[in-house]
């Protein structure tokens, strides 16, 4: 495997956020989906953070649809065609339903990394 492509593989296992309160809106985030592992890029100014979101926001993009069609050419003759996959955050430990708790709210605000693939079963 060549470097592009482990650079692609990597890629597609990442999570961009960008942050307007860190460094007057200069830095850019990066969070492996398992959480263990993550990385602050400071820009010079805003623009060239923006600039650098908007390029690994395009990349990662880009491998997510390669890995869509990878994906249903392996699957769609056992689930069906998949019509979206990604990354979604999900708040983990939150459901009170209106009871009160000794947890702190720190326990209450950790979020998890979820994979997701949508059929036309999901979109119904």
């Amino acid at each position: 495997m060549d470097a592009c492509a482990a650079a692609s593989d990597s890629v597609m296992l990442l999570c961009v956020t960008q942050q307007k309160a860190l460094e007057e809106n200069r830095c850019i985030e990066l969070h492996s989906p398992d959480g263990i592992h993550s990385c602050i890029l400071r820009a010079m100014d805003p623009q060239e953070a923006t600039t650098w979101f908007n390029a690994l926001h395009s990349a990662i993009g880009k491998s997510t649809q390669k890995a869509l069609l990878d994906a249903n050419r392996a699957l769609v003759s056992i689930i069906g065609e998949l019509k979206h996959i990604g990354w979604l955050s999900r708040r983990s430990g939150g459901e009170q339903n209106g009871r009160s708790s000794s947890e702190s709210s720190d326990e209450l605000d950790k979020w998890q990394s979820i994979f997701v693939a949508v059929t036309d079963r999901e979109l119904r």
